[in-house]
Formats: structure tokens, C-alpha cells, sequence
């Protein structure tokens, strides 16, 4: 049986992404991108949506059976992952204390994307998708190899990478800053100290994280609530 399921959901939360961008409610329409992405996506695989700690690029990613080669639409959404992560969870805005710097290039970029992936959608005809299993390996080599000194904690879905060199960038610049190597799954990148606080914290305190490289300690420091 081809895919058949609703866009209309997806349809009117862009229609509310475009307000919020002709009013310059970036952080808004980055927001609705993402939760309309989510819905069309939630569709694709039957009900199965990203939620907070899910991904629309691993989704996303899984969609080439059912509907032709994507390309590389995954990055958008990874993008559109890192950049909607803070907004979903206030939680994880409040302890990079900086200011999240959203422009309307961001935002304009965020809805282009869910827009380009929903129109995808649209025309698939396959057999819905199944939730892709290994295709993270490859571009988590290519991450950690990037950087001499990192930690990569995983839980579920979301990859929290931190760097030293994260300490004191904007979190936009941090984001860019790794966009070609992101896999495709949700990631934040953050110093050592926000990756402790973080790990720390609800709803992820009770989460079953997993380290994939641990330099700076941070199994030890977020069960500790402190840094060495």
C-alpha cells in the first residue's frame, strides 16, 4: 500500500511559521518549522514522531526506500534539530547563557527546509518507512575525529557534544561550526561545564546516557553535579 496520510497539519503550522516571520518572531518560526517537519514526519512512519529527543534528519534519513534519493536533506533537518532543541526544552536555553542570536536567514532556511522535505513527502508512493538502524556510525567517526579533546554523550536520539572551544561562542556560531560533519540526529554543542548542567538535569537526569568518548569526565561530573 503506497503512502497516503495528511499534510494539512504540517501545512497550517508553516502557514504560522510565515507570520511569525514577517513579524520578526524568528525564534517562533524556527519553532513551527520544526513542529511541522515533525508532523509530516510523524505521518510518514505511521503516528512515529520526533518528539524532544527524537530527530526529523535521522527521519528523514530513513525516507529513500519510500520516496527516491533525498539528497542531502537530512543536513537541513539536522540543522533544524540543533536549532529547535533549546526552544523545545527552555531548560537547555537557560544554562547556555548566552543569547540564542535566531536571524530571519535562520528562520527563512528552517521553513525553506520542512517545506522542501513535506513537498518530498507528498510525492512518495513506497511502502512507509521503517526507522533507519546504523546510519549514525560513519558521521559520529567523522565528528569525534574532529576534535582532539571531546566528550559525545548519547541519549536516545540526542547527541551532546562537548568541546573547549564551544566556551564563550554564540550557540548559532557552535552549530555552524560543525554543520558539515553533523550526523543526522539531534545534536547540541556545548562547553564542558553546559554539558555537566545539562546532563544534570530534568528530563534527562534519569535517562539511560550513553558515552561515546568521555575526555572531560562528564559521566562522572553530571552524577556528581560538578566539573573537576
Amino acid at each position: 500500500m503506497g503512502l497516503h496520510w495528511s499534510l494539512e497539519p504540517a501545512r497550517r503550522i508553516l502557514l504560522a511559521a510565515w507570520a511569525d516571520l514577517g513579524i520578526g518572531a524568528y525564534e517562533w518560526a524556527i519553532y513551527k518549522a520544526w513542529r511541522a517537519l515533525a508532523s509530516a514526519l510523524a505521518g510518514a512512519y505511521g503516528g512515529l514522531g520526533p518528539s524532544g529527543l527524537a530527530s526529523t534528519a535521522y527521519m528523514t534519513a530513513g525516507l529513500g526506500e519510500s520516496c527516491g534519493d533525498l539528497g542531502g536533506l537530512w543536513r537541513c533537518a539536522a540543522r533544524l534539530d540543533a536549532l529547535a532543541l533549546p526552544l523545545v526544552h527552555p531548560e537547555v536555553e537557560a544554562l547556555l547563557e548566552v543569547e540564542l542570536g535566531y536571524t530571519r536567514a535562520a528562520a527563512l532556511d528552517s521553513i525553506e527546509c520542512a517545506l522542501k522535505i513535506a513537498g518530498r513527502l507528498a510525492q512518495c508512493r513506497g511502502p512507509r518507512p521503517a526507522v533507519p538502524a546504523g546510519i549514525l556510525a560513519g558521521a559520529l567517526e567523522r565528528l569525534q575525529s574532529s576534535y582532539g579533546e571531546a566528550s559525545l554523550a548519547r541519549l536516545g536520539w540526542l547527541y551532546i557534544l562537548a568541546i573547549g572551544e564551544a566556551r564563550g561562542k554564540p550557540y548559532l556560531a557552535r552549530v555552524e561550526e560543525v554543520e558539515p560533519l553533523l550526523p543526522p540526529a539531534a545534536l547540541l554543542v556545548l562547553a564542558p561545564e553546559e554539558a555537566a548542567l545539562l546532563l544534570g538535569l530534568k528530563p534527562w537526569r534519569d535517562a539511560e546516557a550513553e558515552f561515546i568518548r568521555d575526555d572531560y569526565g562528564l559521566e562522572a561530573a553530571s552524577s556528581a553535579g560538578l566539573l573537576g
